[in-house]
Order: structure tokens, then sequence, then C-alpha cells
């Protein structure tokens, strides 16, 4: 049971999208047995999900007492070149901060995960991006007791959406996990 979906980083078509992404991931776990809530604490921009967009924490989840957070995380080394021209170098960025720099720098350039994607593989009409290193979305658990659980748990996919229903779904086991070894 989803008691609600907040933040003003989420529009009303995002949280739809949210809703349904979420109702899938749940038809292969166990169902949600308490209310939960989800806060989206980051801007969330139209098509553009993918974890280099941004930087720090983006979401976090309430369930039975425990608080799941969702980062981008990562060390950004970026290059974007004009299409066919290496000398003609139009950004740099370097972010070991998680500070989105990158999702900002690159707006006046590129608009979508779609063009972002063609870009980084080469295939983008006008631009090639070429990454040193990256951004992955991360989830870090906080027990109702206020003690942080660093699990180190990356997250399978790199839409932003995607990433807060794949921690939905995993809370239960998470937090089951998490019990056993505290024993």
């Amino acid at each position: 049971m989803i008691l609600g979906i907040t933040g003003r980083g989420i529009s009303s078509r995002q949280r739809s999208i949210l809703r349904r992404k979420i109702e899938k991931s749940l038809k292969d776990h166990a169902p949600i047995v308490a209310p939960i809530a989800v806060k989206v604490l980051e801007e969330l921009r139209k098509n553009q999900y993918s974890s280099l967009w941004y930087g720090g924490e983006i979401a976090s989840i309430y369930y039975k007492g425990w608080r799941f957070d969702i980062e981008a995380c990562g060390d950004v080394y970026a290059y974007l070149f004009r299409k066919g021209d290496p000398d003609d170098q139009l950004l740099y960025v370097k972010d070991k901060n998680n500070s989105g720099r990158l999702g900002e720098e690159l707006q006046q350039y590129i608009k979508t995960d779609k063009a972002l994607y063609a870009a980084i593989n080469g295939k983008h009409s006008k631009y090639e991006l070429e990454l040193g290193d990256n951004n992955w979305y991360e989830c870090f658990v906080t027990d109702p007791q206020g003690e942080f659980h660093d699990l180190m748990w990356a997250l399978d996919s790199d839409d932003a959406l995607e990433s807060i229903a794949e921690v939905v779904a995993g809370t239960d086991e998470v937090i089951a996990d998490v019990e056993k070894e505290a024993g």
C-alpha cells in the first residue's frame, strides 16, 4: 500500500508513471504490508532520468520506520565533442562531489536520456560524449533507531523512477537481511 508520493520535484505525470513502475516491480515480491511513502527530493526533469543528470540524494522511501535514501553516486569525468571533430571540445566536467554538474552543463546541448545515450554510443547527430567515469544509483538505509547501514546497494536500473520502484520492491528483503545480520 503506497501512502503517498510527495515532493515538489515530481510532476503528476511522473507520479503516475512511478506508481505503475512500483506496481510492476511488486509483482515478483511479497506484498507491502505497511504504509510506504516516497519523497522525491530532487527535481526530476522530463525525459532525464539517467544518474548522469543528477548528483546526490534524489529520493527517500519511508517504510516501517526505516528510511531508504536513493542517491546518484560516482565520480563523473566527461568530455563533450562536436561529432567528427575531437579537437572541438565543447565541455569538460569533473564532478567528484556528486553535485550533478554534468547534468546542469549538458542542458544546453543534450535534452533527453535518448540523446544522452546516443552521444555516449556515438550515434548522436551532433555530439559525442566520452565518459572517463560515471554515476549510478545506490541506496543507503537507516533503521528505526537511526543507525545508518551502508549496504553498498548499487541499483540495477539507471532510470530514477525505476530505481525508486526497485527499492520499494526490495524493502522487506533488505530489512530482513539487516535484522538477520544484527542477529
